[in-house]
């Protein structure tokens, strides 16, 4: 599975948990700020998660390591999720319902 279909996935199980909000931002370039912020923000009455999505086999950029060490090192809940992840997803999504 590609990194885009994975992430369609994704966007898949947040649409239907319309509770959850979610932002992703589809063009990097139209962003502003440092680069390699997580994929996406999802945030629920239960909490908030900041996954980096990843192909089996993909790498954290430079961008990306830096946002994993900042955001872990400040308390906040960053992960990095891999298509074998799906199942577990689905459970994180429903603990911050």
């Amino acid at each position: 599975m590609t990194e885009t279909e994975f992430q369609a996935s994704v966007e898949r199980m947040l649409r239907a948990r319309p509770p959850l909000l979610w932002h992703h931002c589809r063009r990097p370039e139209f962003c502003a700020g440092t680069p390699g912020l997580p994929d996406l923000i999802i945030a629920g009455p239960g909490g908030i998660l900041l996954p980096e999505l990843k192909s089996a086999f993909g790498d954290l950029d430079t961008g990306q390591r830096r946002w994993r060490w900042t955001l872990t090192a400040a308390g906040a809940p960053w992960q990095l999720w891999r298509p074998a992840d799906l199942p577990t997803i689905r459970t994180k999504l429903e603990a911050i319902l």
